[in-house]
């Protein structure tokens, strides 16, 4: 039986909310060390208690701005991910116009955050891979890619290299294009796996 909702669940819920909206506008607005927990209890205009109670630290807000933002890029480019563009193409796509433009939307400091090594969430989210996996296994079916490796190790293969090019944007303060340096990867990369005549 589903649970009825309350109107706590509800006020829960605007609470938990509003404390997002208010990391991510200090989150874009200032470095990401220089933001304290109690900045963003002011921000939101909630207590430090109730800030505690729905993220146990600046850190998971930060995570939760990367997923935050990932959504929205996913649901913009849904559409094109399920349609009969060529698999390197939507390839492409995906490491540029949602991979690397997800990562320029959060910014270096909590890029920087996200890919730190002690993060164990980098890129487990199901959402990145279903929908990666979905276009190579569409691609394979269509005999646009090969099919020597199933989608997800295909998945996996080129999300290693991207998330390579990040790390080292991150580790270089964002200082060069991120998305001409996953391009780059991509197009040697990517037309290993082409199964027919395709080209960029």
């Amino acid at each position: 039986m589903k649970k009825r909702v309350t109107s706590r669940d509800l006020q829960a819920e605007e609470t938990r909310q509003r404390i997002v909206n208010a990391a991510v506008k200090l989150f874009k607005e200032n470095h990401y060390d220089d933001i304290s927990m109690l900045d963003i209890a002011r921000e939101a205009n909630v207590s430090t208690g109730a800030l505690y109670h729905h993220f146990a630290s600046k850190y998971d807000l930060a995570i939760r701005f990367c997923e935050v933002s990932d959504d929205s890029l996913l649901a913009d480019r849904a559409s094109l991910y399920e349609s009969d563009e060529h698999a390197a193409n939507l390839l492409m796509d995906f490491f540029i116009g949602f991979y690397a433009a997800s990562i320029y939307a959060v910014g270096v400091d909590v890029a920087s955050v996200y890919f730190n090594p002690c993060n164990r969430e980098v890129e487990l989210d199901t959402r990145y891979y279903e929908t990666l996996d979905r276009i190579i296994f569409r691609g394979q079916e269509k005999g646009e890619l090969k099919t020597d490796m199933n989608p997800h190790a295909l998945s996996d293969f080129l999300s290693v290299a991207a998330r390579g090019a990040a790390i080292d944007w991150c580790r270089h303060d964002g200082s060069y294009d991120l998305e001409s340096r996953i391009r780059a990867y991509m197009e040697i990369l990517i037309p290993s796996f082409i199964a027919d005549d395709f080209k960029f």
